[in-house]
């Protein structure tokens, strides 16, 4: 089951649709508007993690608050479109890559910076594989949504590893890693799970 149909994200949704969408200011009140201010605090997320761990949290948490809403506001507005949804999918690649740039900007001080950055190099490559397969399976006429870490699940998962970066100062180097680790492995797992439903859907 998709994290987006289950209880915990109905619950989110229906906070965002009772408590945050009627108080959205009018001259935001566009899909697309919102689309780009959810890539605005992405773009400010590698800054908000040079300041600190928190900040970048926070950078995260407003964009996906944005991109959540976009599509909210394109339902009740009835303004949804082919080309909103193509620029929605197409910035949040961008987003996804500008938060793992956010994470790299916390190993700049390490003695494994390399190391680090071949990682983080590699856990964008897997990211952006699990949203292109997709992507090029329904263009062929398939449906994946199979593997564990969609997109909404590697936003939470995010925020949890910036969120203990943030409040354990002392384990800094130890939690890096182990999220880094731990990234790559749950990315990869997704990706080889979607090659393997895609198979089996799109063979002749």
């Amino acid at each position: 089951m998709s994290f987006r149909t289950s209880r915990l994200a109905d619950r989110y949704f229906h906070l965002l649709q009772s408590l945050v969408l009627p108080r959205i200011p009018s001259l935001l009140a566009r899909p697309n508007r919102l689309t780009c201010l959810g890539l605005f605090f992405a773009l400010l997320a590698p800054f908000g993690f040079w300041l600190h761990p928190f900040s970048g949290f926070l950078c995260i948490g407003f964009s996906g608050l944005a991109d959540s809403l976009d599509g909210m506001v394109a339902r009740s507005r009835q303004e949804g479109s082919r080309y909103g949804a193509f620029l929605d999918s197409s910035l949040d690649r961008i987003s996804d890559s500008l938060y793992l740039l956010g994470f790299w900007v916390l190993f700049r001080e390490s003695s494994f910076f390399i190391p680090a950055s071949v990682g983080i190099f590699i856990g964008l490559i897997l990211t952006l594989l699990i949203s292109y397969s997709k992507a090029r399976a329904e263009s062929l006429g398939g449906k994946c949504s199979a593997g564990l870490l969609e997109r909404d699940l590697r936003v939470v998962y995010l925020l949890i590893w910036s969120l203990i970066l943030s409040f354990a100062p002392r384990a800094e180097a130890v939690v890096l890693w182990t999220g880094l680790v731990l990234y790559l492995v749950l990315t990869m797992m997704t990706v080889v799970q979607r090659m393997r439903h895609i198979r089996t859907i799109l063979t002749d």
